[in-house]
This record gives structure tokens, C-alpha cells and sequence, in this order.
């Protein structure tokens, strides 16, 4: 969740959604990552969010995006 609570953000094959918990439907898709997204961490006042992933055993990836979902 979002340090205020508005946002969940779940990761996916290739995929992070952002949900609008208010209305309980997706915000924001974004794609274009290697493999899963299976971690995901927001900075303390919810500007940034960054994504951990990536194949198994394989390389991994690591993505910063702004709260409008624009690559950092």
C-alpha cells in the first residue's frame, strides 16, 4: 500500500498495477518488464515506487518509477 493508504500496487507477469482503493479498480498499468515483478516498495511519501524482479535464476531487474508511473 501507499504511505497513505489510496494505493495498492500489485506485481505480475511483466506487469505492475496500480489500484485505486476507493473505488476498488486498477489506476495504472505498467508494463515492459523482463520476467515477474515480485517486489515492490514505495518511498516514504508515496512520490516513488520501485519494482524488484526478473526470471528465476536468471538476471534480475530493478525499476523506479514517479507516482504517474513515468521510468525514473
Amino acid at each position: 500500500f501507499s504511505p497513505d493508504g489510496k494505493t495498492l500496487a500489485t506485481g505480475s507477469y511483466q506487469e505492475l498495477t496500480l489500484w485505486d482503493m476507493d473505488k476498488g479498480t486498477p489506476r495504472l498499468r505498467i508494463g515492459g518488464f523482463a520476467d515477474r515483478v515480485v517486489a515492490i516498495a514505495f518511498n516514504a511519501d508515496g512520490s516513488l515506487i520501485a519494482t524488484g524482479g526478473g526470471a528465476p535464476t536468471e538476471d534480475g531487474e530493478i525499476k523506479i518509477f514517479d507516482k504517474a508511473g513515468k521510468p525514473i
